[in-house]
């Protein structure tokens, strides 16, 4: 089992912690985790005149092993290694400032557009916990209630966390279980869901059982709808697809 090293401070022992007991969920939040994690990695480190720009990619791989396909996290560690060796914990934390001045609006942003696009929707099918769906159903619910359909969201469970958001937004919900979902689709308008890896072909990757649920969904001529900012954009594949191109 990974460790993280003894130096590391709370909030970043904590943050690896939770990511891997799958404590905190949604990509969009364990970023904000992770952020926090590697801001107080670097004043540590700093304090205790070690190398912190060694140590900032040190605990950035570390995290990222945590989920490999989330572009998410290895974006977020881009933009706090940027500075490079010479990097310095006020760097770091002007880095997660800039960050963080650019998620808040480009969330927004996401949401309402969203929101916008489903103004006509009655019914939702939403699977697994996203901070950024809750955001939009809450947003939604504030406009006209819907109908949800929520799965159990196996194996994580998440499934009554996000229809107790629904039901506290003001929609009627539907609780089912990740296999049933079939029974109810001929009722379904629209199948809303979170990202944590979106690539340059239009295809994304999600939680366990959201491939089973957009196959059923592409047979019923239900939409799939993906809303994703673009610092999950997993540019790097591309990268890789066109190498791999190139050598064969």
């Amino acid at each position: 089992m990974t460790r993280t090293p003894s130096w590391w401070p709370a909030a970043a022992a904590s943050c690896f912690e939770d990511l891997a007991a799958y404590r905190v969920v949604g990509a969009s939040a364990c970023a904000d985790r992770v952020t926090t994690a590697l801001v107080a990695v670097s004043c540590e480190s700093q304090e205790l005149r070690r190398d912190v720009w060694k140590d900032l990619l040190d605990a950035g791989r570390l995290l990222c092993d945590l989920k490999p396909d989330t572009a998410l996290y290895r974006n977020v560690v881009g933009v706090l290694t940027h500075a490079g060796p010479d990097s310095c914990a006020q760097d770091v934390e002007k880095s997660a400032r800039y960050l963080a001045d650019y998620r808040l609006p480009a969330r927004e942003s996401l949401v309402s557009k969203t929101q916008t696009y489903l103004a006509d929707v009655d019914t939702l099918l939403v699977h697994d916990y996203s901070s950024t769906v809750a955001a939009i159903l809450l947003g939604l619910g504030a406009t006209r209630p819907r109908r949800v359909v929520v799965t159990a969201g196996e194996p994580l469970g998440q499934g009554v966390r996000v229809a107790r958001l629904a039901a506290d937004a003001g929609h009627e919900v539907v609780y089912t279980p990740d296999m049933s979902v079939a029974r109810v689709i001929d009722t379904v308008d629209g199948f809303l869901t979170g990202v944590e890896s979106f690539y340059p072909d239009g295809s994304m990757t999600n939680t366990v059982g959201t491939l089973m649920l957009s196959l059923l969904c592409r047979e019923n001529a239900v939409p799939v709808i993906a809303p994703v900012e673009s610092l999950k954009c997993d540019i790097g594949r591309a990268i890789r697809d066109r190498h791999r191109g190139t050598t064969r």
